[in-house]
């Protein structure tokens, strides 16, 4: 028996994605080839768009055909997308992700619990590329990544609550651990 598991996108008459659908097959074969096949939906995502071909809500559903997850997409009089609010399947607000964009074309997405304690930052250059992370634990950063977007190296500064550094490492063009330090 062979799994396979397979993706297909629909778009509207605007080339804009109105469904994600993730499914899996489970293949039998025998001497002789294929003796069964069946295919099921693991989970589908449905997009809704305004008038601007902005998407506004995407509703996951499960193999049941359940929502189970429900985001809301808010953009700003430029049409820039400044915030993104995640439901679960009661209806029930999870958390959020505000996106603030600089001049340049750079910009920073933090993600927030619904509660507005901040969980992550993540800065883009203006191409797109990840350049910083950072990760927070108890209203303090418990992680910071820098990486260059050209060559590919990281680095990875881990804190502790009272901003002071415990692990220090920087990675190669390859992902490879090329320094590191521990601090107590």
């Amino acid at each position: 028996t062979e799994t396979i598991l397979n993706a297909y996108y629909e778009y509207d008459e605007n080339n804009n994605n109105i469904k994600y659908v993730q499914t899996t097959s489970s293949v039998t074969k025998g001497p002789e080839g294929v003796l069964s096949e069946h295919t099921y939906v693991i989970a589908n995502t449905e997009y809704q768009y305004d008038e601007n071909n902005l998407k506004v809500l995407s509703l996951t559903h499960n193999s049941d055909d359940k929502v189970i997850k429900t985001t809301e997409y808010i953009y700003d009089e430029n049409n820039n997308l400044i915030r993104r609010n995640n439901f679960d399947e009661l209806g029930k607000h999870t958390d959020y992700i505000e996106y603030e964009y600089n001049e340049d074309g750079s910009y920073i997405e933090s993600g927030y619990l619904s509660n507005g304690i901040l969980i992550d930052k993540t800065y883009f250059d203006k191409a797109g590329f990840i350049v910083r992370a950072e990760y927070y634990y108890k209203n303090y950063m418990a992680q910071h990544y820098e990486f260059d977007p050209e060559t590919f190296c990281a680095k990875q500064t881990n804190y502790d609550e009272d901003g002071n550094i415990t692990y220090y490492a920087e990675y190669d063009e390859n992902g490879d651990l090329a320094k590191e330090e521990t601090y107590d």
